[in-house]
């Protein structure tokens, strides 16, 4: 019997620690949907880290993976939580839940994020950090402001400090003086519009109808521009036609082209015409010779 109560204590304890190590190497995942954010560097971001917005614990970061090019950190959200798909998730340098975690900076998108979907992401400066911006900042301002710039600024401060004074005095003094001029020039003007309103209208008529004139003067000179263009393009035509006309001259070729380049068909063609010119006239002077009429 003794030796069946230890057997049972044995198991039980037994599976007391499977459940621990289980328990403690898998966690229990909570309920909810899958997102995803990437990382150049996550600085001791672990599975189990919490995960919030506004400083309330929505869910837990569940996977961390290096994907050769940046770390990919998959996070469980509780599935009451809706997400704009524009928001932001910065990882925190730590706070009230200790060590690092994930703070979902809300976007303003009306669509939401679903399921495995990626959001944007940040980094929170740690306080090194912080320290060496610091640092940096104050050798850049040792620089800047060396002797010479102190000197200038302190110029500027105080040509700065001179002429609010002064205008501190002007105001005392001269305001209400401006305040009449102002008044004075404003009925003045009041006056002359007032006073001249219908010229005022001529003018601005006469101006108008100016400006249509000067419209339709434009379109006139567009059109015969147009027609310029036309023309010089018919000249242009006809010039290039003549051209065409005289180098065919100059080579020789048509009949004209022989009688302007062969002296001796030019001699033939006007032997020709004087004979045609002599039988002419003999033709007139002695008709009998060439035409005979038979009476029957």
């Amino acid at each position: 019997m003794a030796a069946l109560v230890g057997m049972l204590i044995f198991i039980a304890l037994l599976v007391l620690l499977i459940a621990v190590i289980w328990l403690g190497e898998y966690r229990l995942k909570p309920s909810g949907y899958q997102l995803f954010t990437r990382y150049d560097v996550i600085n001791g971001l672990k599975e189990g880290d919490h995960v919030a917005i506004s400083g309330v614990l929505i869910g837990e970061v569940v996977d961390i993976r290096f994907t050769g090019r940046d770390v990919l950190v998959s996070f469980n959200v509780d599935k009451t939580i809706r997400i704009p798909i524009d928001s932001r998730v910065v990882l925190t340098t730590g706070d009230v839940f200790g060590g690092r975690g994930l703070d979902i900076e809300i976007g303003h998108s009306a669509e939401y994020a679903l399921p495995n979907d990626t959001l944007f992401s940040s980094v929170q400066p740690t306080v090194n950090d912080l320290v060496i911006m610091g640092e940096d900042l104050a050798r850049a301002t040792s620089d800047i402001l060396d002797e010479d710039n102190r000197r200038n600024l302190s110029g500027i401060l105080t040509n700065l400090e001179i002429t609010i004074n002064n205008l501190k005095e002007l105001s005392d003094r001269d305001i209400p003086e401006i305040s009449k001029r102002l008044v004075s020039i404003s009925r003045y003007t009041d006056g002359i519009i007032g006073g001249n309103t219908n010229k005022i209208d001529t003018m601005i008529k006469s101006l108008s109808e100016t400006a249509v004139k000067l419209n339709q003067i434009s379109d006139t000179l567009m059109i015969s521009s147009s027609d310029a263009v036309s023309t010089l393009g018919s000249i242009k035509s006809a010039s290039a036609n003549l051209d065409t006309i005289l180098t065919t001259v100059k080579s020789g070729r048509g009949t004209l082209g022989r009688l302007v380049n062969d002296d001796s068909l030019y001699q033939r063609v006007m032997t020709a015409i004087a004979n045609i010119d002599s039988l002419i006239v003999d033709v007139r002077s002695n008709p009998s010779k060439y035409i005979r009429i038979k009476l029957f």
